[in-house]
């Protein structure tokens, strides 16, 4: 008989308490778009990744884990242990991004039991106060430096946690470029790793590290698709390829050497295993719906003995529309997956409602659609998205506000990536938290005229095109305003006076 587990809520905390009270140090570092076929160890017909190698050696691998399939959502889970759709976050950019600030983050957590934390790259999930990263827990931010700053963070009097991400390996100009500067590219986040693993002094013991992708892989050249260790689909998706990615937990002496974990896991269950880890014992936890993964990680529990569980993952259409929005519901055998850019078989899935099913067990490449054939097992699938979606759709789901006129962020930049765009205009969605006045800049790309207006107010003004930041005029704000909107491709700032 099944098991089904939509959401796992757990109390964690405690394996530190047959060691000494000394808590480890915990790096945690993301690459998004690193996909299965980008490391040695799995399979990369060019790539060299000895740094990568030797710590997925020393550790475990978790060969069935789940994240993506963007990056923003894949953060929101790894930040909060929680479904992003609880944190407001549905997809990427569009204003939809930005994790609410009553979210309890692992920086939080960390903090709150006396760590040092640091966050370096860059913050996908909210432009401005109160959704930065300094208010969601990070002490320490940078974008640049992250070598120095690490540094600085692991001399520091208590133990610490740093999250650190490398390159995007989707967003350097691959689609129009050379393969072979993937291979390069994929080599230089290998000895970023190296690096790393040498500053924190990760082969003594005293730090706990986790490496993830986020996103699945875009490909190369159409001609010569880039290598996904044989996984059908890529970024985006949410078949296989755009959502099984890499994952490895080291902790030499306590995690054994070369352990791999094959059920089901996400990107979720990143904060409730490290608490375990640590042992440490938060008074201020959400309900979670990741699930500790220490007892089989240090050998305490057999994964054969593992619960089963059902794992959603989703990929929102503009303005939360539920029915051009894509799903995929996984158990250890079985994948029910409803996404029409990838469909395998459009004639075929559109009599199933735009579903295909998949037997990953004896079918891991998905070649053939079982949806004809077993129809009870997609119907139950189904039903436990049915019963997923009510869950984390409790609070409703709608944009976050940018919120305007905190003391403590006296400059509110309007940023493309948190923008609704229709084409003719890009609108933000605004909360005015204190009335009054605010310097209005602009900054764009390309010259040209361009204007904003409030409904109230509207003021429009040349660019040169340069990039810099324009004084245009003093924009007045009262608590009723909703939207923001502007003629496309500029940014713009509120400065309060």
């Amino acid at each position: 008989m099944r098991t089904t587990i939509i959401a796992c809520f757990l109390l964690v905390g405690g394996f530190l308490s047959a060691k000494d009270n000394a808590s480890p140090n915990v790096l945690i570092i993301l690459v998004p778009g690193m996909s299965w076929g980008d490391w040695q160890l799995y399979g990369s017909p060019e790539a060299k990744t000895p740094h990568l190698n030797r710590l997925a050696e020393s550790g475990a691998r978790l060969s069935n884990f789940l994240s993506g399939p963007e990056v923003s959502s894949a953060r929101a889970g790894l930040l909060t242990g929680r479904d992003p759709y609880r944190g407001g976050v549905g997809r990427e950019g569009h204003g939809e991004a930005i994790l609410k600030s009553s979210e309890i983050t692992i920086g939080e957590v960390f903090t709150s039991e006396g760590y040092e934390t640091g966050f370096f790259g860059g913050w996908k999930n909210g432009k401005n106060w109160p959704f930065t990263a300094g208010n969601q827990g990070f002490k320490k931010r940078s974008q640049q430096g992250i070598v120095a700053d690490l540094t600085l963070l692991s001399r520091g009097e208590g133990p610490f946690l740093a999250v650190v991400e490398l390159e995007n390996l989707n967003q350097l100009g691959f689609a129009e470029t050379s393969p072979d500067l993937v291979v390069q590219a994929i080599e230089k986040v290998d000895r970023r790793v190296g690096a790393l693993l040498d500053l924190v002094s990760w082969s003594d013991g005293d730090c706990v590290v986790v490496l993830c992708s986020e996103s699945g892989p875009k490909n190369a050249d159409p001609s010569k698709p880039r290598f996904n260790g044989y996984l059908y689909g890529g970024n985006g998706s949410l078949h296989e390829g755009g959502v099984r990615l890499p994952c490895v937990f080291s902790w030499p002496g306590w995690i054994p050497q070369q352990h791999e974990f094959g059920r089901l896991s996400s990107i979720q269950d990143i904060l409730p295993t490290l608490v375990s880890l640590c042992g440490l014992k938060p008074k201020e936890m959400r309900k979670l719906d990741g699930m500790d993964l220490s007892p089989v990680l240090t050998n305490r529990e057999r994964p054969d003995r593992w619960p089963n569980r059902i794992l959603v993952s989703a990929r929102t259409a503009d303005g939360f529309d539920w029915k051009q929005s894509g799903f995929a519901i996984r158990s250890d055998r079985w994948l029910a997956v409803k996404d029409a850019k990838w469909q395998r078989d459009k004639v075929k899935a559109a009599s199933n409602a735009g579903w295909e099913l998949y037997d990953l067990q004896s079918d891991p490449f998905q070649n053939m659609d079982l949806a004809d054939q077993y129809p009870y097992v997609l119907g139950g699938l189904r039903a436990d998205f049915t019963r997923w979606q009510t869950l984390v759709t409790i609070d409703g789901l709608q944009r976050i506000p940018i919120e305007v006129g905190h003391s403590e962020w006296p400059k509110v930049e309007l940023v493309q990536e948190e923008a609704r765009k229709d084409g003719r205009s890009w609108h933000w969605k605004v909360k005015v938290v204190k009335e009054g006045d605010y310097q209005l800049q602009l900054r764009a790309g390309k010259e040209g005229e361009y204007s904003l207006e409030t409904g109230k107010q509207e003021h429009t003004a040349f660019h040169e095109g340069l990039g810099d930041w324009i004084d245009v005029g003093v924009l007045t704000l009262q608590a009723d305003l909703e939207w923001i909107r502007c003629t496309p491709n500029a940014e713009w700032r509120l400065i309060a006076k």
